[in-house]
């Protein structure tokens, strides 16, 4: 080899060593892991804020490098907004979001063309996307993950435990059956359509219970209260209240307590999303019952986020997660105010969520009460140290 051969080959090395220096510069390490959230609400939206602060105090703990951008509750600004961010000259590495109907495969596309790795939650892909979305790490392999509640199963057990108060109470109305009334959230949502289909179950399991109507308030308290004002002078003879928010249920208990009816007494009420006030309602007995859990999605998101970039990411039978959730009533509340303080967020143990702090074979813990009990351990105590304990039912 000639000194002119051995100095080209010396260069050419040099030259592609500068390129992947550069191209590994724009890749997320783990010192280095940049997320947007895109919140499809605002800050004064009692759940989301919920989730987005749970998911700050996740990312200060793990040391990721956490935006979030606002929908402001308009679908198509949301959607846009999307676009957008992958359209940065120096997109985030990750994106989490809910799936936008209709658009929701095209954003997927989006991220896919430009590398940035796409987590869904909360908002579940429609049945008629299922084609062209397809499943995590399949169709569109930066598709990382799904983290989905499972809001049937919830809404289920909400039912059932509100039907069953109504007739420990004897509410029974003047058809001799329990009279039940439905507000829901936004149609076109798999939140909406997936919590109706658990009420429905509940109901049709049962021989005692009536639907009088099932209404859609789209999430809004100003709506529920005056759909819920109309309802209860037409079915006087109903006691039982099932709303699809605590945001709604709150406003449901405020307008029945001035037709001069008494939550928690001779009408029950339930609602989901485990916020402040309906922790309190449930503490002074206006509301009865409430689902939840599913605030931990995004923060859920960002354990499998930072093992990712730590090269222990989920693989494709992982990716496709729906999670259970739970219901809190007088019974458990204290157990998850411990939770469910936001003082205490600052200091719980978020690295115990991921697998780079555990064992490589670790499973993630995504049954709310797992996640809780992972989170409230000592920095120190991670449940993989420790022997497996069987969850005890108590009926």
């Amino acid at each position: 080899m000639t000194a002119h051969t051995g100095t080209l080959r010396s260069a050419l090395l040099a030259g592609i060593m500068i390129v992947l220096l550069l191209a590994n510069q724009s890749q997320a390490t783990p010192d280095n892991i940049r997320v947007t959230m895109l919140n499809p609400s605002t800050p004064a939206n009692l759940f989301w804020n919920m989730q987005t602060q749970f998911m700050q105090a996740a990312a200060a703990d793990l040391g990721i490098d956490l935006e979030i951008v606002y929908g402001a509750d308009n679908r198509f600004h949301t959607t846009q907004q999307a676009y957008d961010i992958l359209n940065r000259e120096n997109p985030p590495d990750y994106l989490i979001c809910n799936y936008f109907f209709s658009q929701g495969w095209q954003i997927l596309q989006a991220a896919e063309k430009a590398g940035v790795y796409t987590l869904l939650i909360s908002t579940d892909i429609p049945q008629q996307d299922q084609k062209d979305a397809g499943t995590p790490q399949d169709k569109f392999p930066h598709f990382l993950a799904r983290i989905m509640p499972d809001d049937r199963q919830a809404s289920y057990e909400l039912s059932r435990q509100l039907i069953a108060e109504g007739r420990h109470l004897s509410l029974q109305g003047a058809s001799g059956k329990l009279e039940l009334i439905g507000i829901s959230g936004m149609r076109d949502t798999s939140a909406t359509v997936l919590r109706n289909e658990g009420l429905l179950q509940a109901i049709n399991e049962q021989d005692n219970t009536l639907l009088m109507q099932l209404v859609h308030a789209n999430w809004s308290a100003s709506t529920a209260q005056r759909q819920s004002w109309a309802l209860l002078q037409r079915y006087p003879s109903a006691s039982l209240i099932w709303t699809a928010s605590d945001v709604m249920a709150m406003a449901v208990i405020q307008q029945a307590q001035a037709l001069g009816r008494h939550a928690g007494k001779d009408i029950l009420i339930v609602g989901t999303d485990w916020t402040a006030e309906a922790l309190n309602a449930i503490d002074d007995g206006s509301l009865f019952a409430s689902a939840g859990g599913q605030f931990m999605d995004g923060t859920l998101a960002l354990a499998i986020i930072y093992d990712h970039a730590n090269g222990k990411g989920p693989d494709a039978q992982e990716a496709n997660i729906l999670r259970r959730m739970d219901i809190i009533t007088h019974s458990n509340l204290a157990r998850y105010r411990q939770l469910l303080d936001p003082q205490r967020w600052q200091s719980m143990n978020f690295r115990s969520l991921t697998r780079s702090h555990g064992t490589s074979a670790q499973k993630y813990a995504f049954d709310t009460r797992d996640v809780m009990q992972r989170l409230l351990l000592p920095a120190n105590d991670t449940v993989s140290n420790r022997p497996h304990q069987q969850r005890r039912t108590t009926h």
